[in-house]
């Protein structure tokens, strides 16, 4: 329809250019990503004073998204992601009236908004002692985590850096039971470029913001996902996320 419209030019046609420059980020971007990052961690650090057995997934919920707020959040950053016991091998599961017991895995996906920029953080908090089986699956997630985290650098692919992760539980047998991607950029939406998923062959620029989320979801076990999220600065990786990875009530 257009080229019979408008005559002598040479269409050509493209995708998502748009969104690929937006995936170099300016130091104003950072900034305000930084603080969205710091707000989250400063409200998971309250919100663990609350967590406890026999209150339910949507008390902690609401209350996170409350204390979110008091910490200078414009919003929460997506729906807040709330699951516990065996609802953690659902890797995107709905808050639910279901009460924590001793023993739990509690896995909290959130994020904190500032200036429009968003920020994204995942935590497994284990209540109380965990099975040998439960803690080995953390481990393995806390391995490909670290394993992707220390490959990054600018150059490399996006599929490259997933593979790294990717290869840590093909090694324990259990590939089948992750997500297809090990994370995605973060900007003024939630989900931005880079794709940090199999067969994307777009390159790992410097002043990239995105997230790793290893996580491992076995149907009546339960999961386990860490999210962090990184810069690409220097020639190197600095992750901004500050809340410890491992965390025990």
């Amino acid at each position: 329809m257009i080229n019979k419209k408008i005559k002598n030019i040479n269409w050509i046609p493209t995708e998502d250019v748009i969104k690929k420059i937006r995936a170099v980020k300016s130091e104003e971007e950072i900034k305000n990503i930084k603080k969205a990052v710091e707000i989250a961690d400063k409200s998971m650090k309250k919100l663990l004073e609350v967590i406890k057995p026999n209150i339910t997934e949507k008390e902690i919920k609401i209350k996170l998204e409350y204390i979110l707020a008091q910490n200078g959040s414009e919003r929460p950053a997506f729906g807040t992601i709330v699951t516990s016991g065996k609802r953690t091998s659902l890797a995107h599961g709905k808050a639910t009236e279901r009460k924590l017991k001793e023993e739990d895995l509690v896995l909290i996906d959130f994020g904190a908004c500032h200036k429009g920029y968003m920020s994204d953080m995942t935590r497994t908090i284990i209540l109380g002692e965990r099975s040998e089986k439960i803690k080995e699956i953390y481990n393995y997630v806390l391995e490909a985590l670290n394993k992707a985290i220390d490959f990054i650098e600018p150059g490399v692919t996006c599929k490259e850096v997933d593979k790294v992760a990717r290869d840590v539980f093909k090694k324990y047998g259990l590939e089948k039971y992750s997500l297809r991607g090990l994370g995605h950029g973060v900007g003024l939406e939630i989900h931005e470029y880079p794709r940090v998923v199999m067969n994307n062959d777009d390159l790992i620029k410097e002043n990239m913001v995105f997230t790793i989320e290893p996580g491992l979801y076995i149907p009546d076990t339960g999961g386990v996902r860490i999210e962090d999220i990184i810069v690409v600065r220097n020639n190197k990786c600095e992750v901004l996320t500050k809340t410890p990875r491992i965390i025990k009530i």
